[in-house]
């Protein structure tokens, strides 16, 4: 229900929505504008707010018009706009849209993918690939957190993502996927630790 044409400033808001991976994982997929070279410093200016929010992303899906004959100078400015921001190391997927079109061109390297938004072709590689890098950097973790350290709990939901959490007579049975970087917090809290 997203506006959709293939036009400048045809879509300037940046539109968040919930999505489910094929195996479970929740994730929060952020469509921010395109990036376009050559821009007024003030558009550049009220631009960049919008795009703040990709420093905090875990992955990035450039996607990249297929069908246009200039893609690589639009890839290019994306990296650099990237770049800028301060996250041209973040893991990217490169996503070569409208491969539907006959004059689409190939991807052209091996980590890309190849879809049409239009039609739906190449989505469900390109979920399955997604979740596949939001996991490389995280493990799962089933746990059954006893009822006097729920303050475990608390600190789960903040730092991974809760995949399911049932309530026993044990105490809480939690499966959760978690980066490892972060696994001394949940630790801490299940030893009673601050």
């Amino acid at each position: 229900d997203v506006l959709a044409e293939d036009k400048l400033f045809a879509t300037l808001d940046p539109v968040v929505r919930s999505v489910t991976l094929p195996n479970g994982t929740p994730c929060l997929l952020s469509d921010t504008v395109g990036f376009i070279n050559k821009l007024p410093h003030d558009l550049v200016q009220a631009f960049r707010s919008t795009l703040e929010e990709v420093k905090d992303a875990d992955l990035i899906l450039h996607v990249v018009d297929a069908g246009c004959p200039y893609y690589e100078v639009q890839m290019r400015v994306t990296e650099q706009v990237l770049d800028s921001l301060g996250a041209g190391n973040t893991p990217c997927i490169e996503v070569y849209n409208k491969c539907d079109l006959p004059e689409a061109i190939p991807q052209k390297r091996e980590n890309a993918v190849a879809i049409s938004a239009k039609t739906g072709a190449g989505l469900e590689p390109l979920l399955n690939r997604i979740e596949a890098e939001l996991n490389r950097t995280q493990q799962r973790v089933e746990l059954v957190i006893p009822y006097d350290r729920y303050e475990a709990i608390r600190v789960l939901h903040e730092i991974g993502n809760v995949l399911s959490e049932s309530h026993e007579a044990d105490g809480t049975h939690v499966v959760a996927m978690l980066e490892e970087s972060k696994l001394y917090r949940l630790k801490n809290a299940l030893d009673g630790k601050s």
